[in-house]
């Protein structure tokens, strides 16, 4: 199992969860998710990310 994000704040935040059934083309698609993670952590109040893949995807990030 994954590590959980643990964020270090106790104020509220947000989460937003990205979620996708992968298609029969799926060139490139870990590189895509590792581009848009690797974003996100330059961004502004970005706090962690969890990820889980299966039949679907899913990507949680907190902010």
């Amino acid at each position: 199992m994954a590590q959980l994000a643990t964020t270090g704040n106790p104020h509220p935040h947000y989460a937003v969860i990205l979620t996708v059934v992968p298609g029969d083309h799926l060139d490139g698609y870990r590189e895509m998710c590792q581009h848009l993670v690797a974003k996100a952590k330059t961004q502004p109040g970005f706090l962690g990310v969890e990820m889980a893949e299966s039949e679907i995807s899913v990507i949680v990030s907190y902010w």
